[in-house]
């Protein structure tokens, strides 16, 4: 019974530690690169410059970005954590 309760304890607290840190590294909130990539990827123009603040269950990108021609604009992205895999990019699509 004691070799019972001992694997269980062992066995919950895998877990505990597994899912915290399966959260800490999935869980998360998109990168300035992510952003970048987002806007070259959907707009003609080229990002001059990315600025991003965290603030509570949020983060707010400022971009700023030009055409090359003199046109400049500056426009925030606000989003929130997400469930990501290591391996994949931010998924803007479903906010």
């Amino acid at each position: 019974m004691k070799k019972y309760v001992m694997s269980l304890i062992l066995v919950s607290a895998f877990a505990v530690v597994t899912g915290y840190g399966v959260r800490k590294l999935c869980y998360r909130f998109p990168t300035e690169a992510e952003m970048r990539h987002y806007h070259e990827v959907h707009s003609p123009s080229s990002v001059d410059s990315i600025s991003s603040k965290v603030q509570g269950d949020r983060i707010i990108f400022k971009v700023q970005h030009s055409n090359g021609s003199g046109f400049k604009e500056r426009y925030k992205v606000e989003a929130g954590r997400r469930w990501v895999m290591p391996w994949n990019e931010y998924d803007w699509k479903n906010e």
